[in-house]
């Protein structure tokens, strides 16, 4: 298909559906959106997009030549001293040369430093085959710490827990 003719179509289907898109006409050619744009593109033709048209770019050529205005490029470092001026130069440089050697203590670091795995507790809770009544007060956090203890091991009796660990006050502090 000849480039103008293929112009005036996708204009003419921009203009009937203005829901449609240059890409969706694409497609429905079964042609790629890239290949016709920039096809378009190299031959001239521009989208307006105010217009939703193409139309083609015609070149100023009366002799004279159009007035562009110059500006100077500043280099990356007048660029970031600009937005930076309290920051040094030479500290920046300095830093960076201090990358390496602090990778290196790290990776040391990391080898290093152990991870202690610590088992659960085991309770060897022993069967009470006797028991007696006893009542105690017993402060109000504690007891909140205990009543969240027996709630966590339920696999145990209230009595075996409460023996087991009286027992193991005793066999401490005797």
């Amino acid at each position: 298909m000849q480039l103008d003719k293929l112009v005036q179509l996708i204009n003419l289907e921009l203009k009937k559906d203005s829901s449609i898109s240059v890409n969706k006409i694409c497609n429905k050619l079964q042609l790629r959106q890239s290949t016709v744009k920039t096809k378009l593109r190299n031959n001239g033709y521009s989208y307006n997009a105010e217009q939703r048209q193409y139309t083609k770019d015609i070149p100023m050529d009366n002799g004279s030549t159009p007035d562009i205005k110059t500006t100077k490029i500043k280099s990356k470092a007048e660029d970031i001293q600009m937005y930076n001026k309290d920051i040094d130069i030479n500290s920046l440089k300095e830093l960076i040369d201090m990358i390496e050697p602090l990778k290196a203590i790290i990776e040391e670091y990391n080898k290093s430093k152990t991870i202690i795995e610590v088992s659960p507790i085991e309770l060897k809770a022993k069967a009470v085959t006797e028991v007696k009544q006893k009542l105690f007060k017993v402060d109000v956090e504690v007891l909140e710490k205990w009543n969240k203890f027996i709630v966590e091991h339920k696999e145990f009796k209230v009595q075996q827990l409460i023996s087991l660990a009286l027992e193991e006050f005793i066999n401490k502090y005797s």
